[in-house]
């Protein structure tokens, strides 16, 4: 069985021994690409695009893990990035310009080379994430919320139809899924009320525009999770996912699979600071264990809640995969 395969049939429901991935690579990458590969930091951020593939490619066939996410190219995160697509009410960048000018070149050549194996996603913003870039932090969009809701809804409303043509160039790069990530919107930060307003019928829109263009939404929500499950649910995402239990707020993976009943394909939530990082491999063993019983085996991903931290050195990364993979094969 292919990791593709795997992914496939856990998400579907056929499938006994969960895969096992690692989300928000993002974060970790530049770091890991000069320790693990011959590249630089600079040949990653600024060098030719079958460079940019190549330490990549490296470093997803090191760690070995049952997906593979590809990015734009400047990646997601950067003011470049940004600085090439329309902001809020201006008239989207068609996806047909987007991948003549490149800016999908990298995602292209490393779905090409993994597609036929491994689960390969992308990625899209969701659009009630346009108001913390437009406020420049999250206190200011915090308190637009309050006192300037209306043009807080405008700036949602307006970001939409350019994360449709970006939805429209990831089906054209042949991508199997797209990461939709959801922050600041769980109900540790925001009220039921507001959330009905900004972002569950925004939401819905990119959720139903993916699944149109023959890509599966994996929905990632972060923060106090499970009172929006069933608005999670409505919009019928094959994936979602969590963030693990941090602050006031308790996201047991068994909890969350009580809440979304069977049916739902779950992502895993392993601490990635007090297991992965900090935890001995019977502690990662444990708890992999222990979140399968509780959520699994089908339907069910070995996977983390949050970016890997800085200080978890890649040997350590690939490690817990391959101990989780050993627990799941039992």
């Amino acid at each position: 069985m292919t990791s593709l395969d795997r992914m496939m049939a856990a998400i579907y429901g056929s499938c006994q021994h969960p895969p096992v991935v690692i989300p928000y690579m993002q974060y970790y990458w530049p770091e890991v690409v000069e320790r693990l590969t011959p590249f630089t930091r600079s040949d990653l951020l600024e060098g030719a695009v079958a460079d940019k593939i190549e330490a990549i490619a490296q470093v997803h066939e090191y760690f070995d893990y049952d997906w593979v996410r590809v990015t734009t190219d400047p990646p997601w995160g950067t003011a470049e990035r940004s600085a090439r697509l329309a902001k809020p009410g201006e008239p989207p960048v068609p996806a047909e310009r987007l991948l003549d000018e490149g800016f999908y070149g990298v995602a292209i050549g490393l779905t090409r080379r993994f597609k036929d194996e491994k689960f390969v996603y992308g990625r899209v913003y969701l659009p009630y994430g346009a108001i913390f870039r437009d406020f420049s932090d999250i206190a200011g969009a915090m308190i637009a919320l309050k006192r300037q809701p209306d043009r807080c809804q405008e700036i949602i409303e307006g970001a939409i139809p350019q994360l449709l043509e970006e939805v429209r160039a990831w089906a054209e790069v042949g991508v199997h899924a797209l990461w939709l990530g959801e922050w600041l919107s769980s109900a540790d930060v925001i009220s039921e009320r507001d959330y009905l307003r900004f972002v569950y019928p925004y939401d819905k829109v990119i959720v139903d525009a993916v699944r149109a263009a023959g890509m599966i939404p994996i929905h990632h929500f972060t923060g106090d999770a499970i009172p929006r499950m069933a608005y999670l649910q409505s919009m019928n995402p094959p994936i979602i996912g969590v963030e693990e239990s941090r602050k006031t707020f308790d996201v047991d993976i068994g909890k969350v699979r009580a809440a979304v009943g069977p049916e739902q394909c779950l992502l895993g939530n392993v601490d990635v600071y007090d297991v992965v990082e900090r935890g001995t491999p019977d502690d990662w063993a444990r708890e992999v264990e222990r979140q399968i019983r509780a959520a699994g085996p089908q339907r069910f991903i070995v996977s983390c809640g949050s970016p890997i931290t800085h200080d978890t050195p890649p040997e350590r990364v690939r490690d817990f995969i391959q101990t989780a993979k050993a627990v799941r094969d039992q």
